[in-house]
Order: C-alpha cells, then sequence, then structure tokens
C-alpha cells in the first residue's frame, strides 16, 4: 500500500488516529512497519522483488513520526516479521535452517533501515522463532 498514493494515505490516517490518542494523553506508542508479509519470496510474487519493502516501510512511517516534532521522541518504530506460511498449522512451520535461509534478509533490511526494535508474531512453533531470534541477536 505505500506505493499507492490511495493506500499509502489510507495507511497514514490509521497510523495517525493510533499516535494522536497517545499524543493527547503524552504516553509512548509503538507503531510496527507493515511488513509482516514482506519477505523475500512474497515480494517476488508481488513483483516487488527490485524494491526495498521493508526499508520503504520503515521511512514512511519515520516520515509520520517526524511531523510530530518533539513529541517523536516517544513515538517507536518496530520491525515486523511474520512466518512464512499459516502460523496455525504447524506442519508448515520453517525448520531452524530453513528459518535461518528465510527470515535473514527481511530482518538485514529493516534493521539496515534503521528500526527502533525488531519484533516477531504468528510464529506457529518454537523452533522458528528461535531461529529468528537468534537472527535478531546478531543484526
Amino acid at each position: 500500500m505505500i506505493y499507492d498514493d490511495t493506500g499509502k494515505l489510507i495507511l497514514e490516517k490509521s497510523y495517525n488516529q493510533y499516535i494522536s490518542v497517545a499524543y493527547k494523553f503524552d504516553l509512548p506508542i509503538i507503531i510496527l512497519t507493515p511488513t509482516w508479509r514482506a519477505n523475500p519470496e512474497r515480494l517476488n510474487l508481488a513483483g516487488f522483488k527490485n524494491k526495498n519493502v521493508n526499508a520503504d516501510c520503515f521511512r514512511f512511517l519515520s516520515k509520520i513520526r517526524n511531523n510530530y516534532g518533539n513529541y517523536s521522541k516517544k513515538i517507536f518504530i518496530g520491525g515486523l516479521i511474520r512466518c512464512k506460511d499459516d502460523a496455525y498449522k504447524t506442519e508448515e512451520a520453517l525448520s531452524s535452517e530453513e528459518a535461518y535461509i528465510f527470515h535473514k534478509s527481511q530482518v538485514k533490511f529493516l534493521t539496515e533501515a534503521g528500526v527502533d526494535f525488531l519484533i516477531a508474531t504468528g510464529l506457529p512453533l518454537f523452533s522458528e522463532a528461535l531461529k529468528i531470534t537468534k537472527i535478531m541477536e546478531k543484526s
């Protein structure tokens, strides 16, 4: 959606609504990059092979954050990673070796972009979560 003008406006409005609530009460807020399916396999299928979608999503959120002046110090951007397939089907979970190969580049792109932290959600098995954690640890 960040490459589509209408999609970008929808996302921007959504993020700003959440941030405005935190801003109103002077509370910190965590926002996550819209990258839960921005892994190399899906990006290739969607025709975004030559774009750094993960970094572009961070830059999109960073611009939103920068619009909040001094309050921007209370807005934290997390790089969101998710499993390859269906999180509710443990038989589709990746082995440790597969998880390393599959998630390594997304972690790298988000880290290099400058996210404040990384987060992995919706993982079907501990083995995949553990391997992602090890990748994150090295980043």
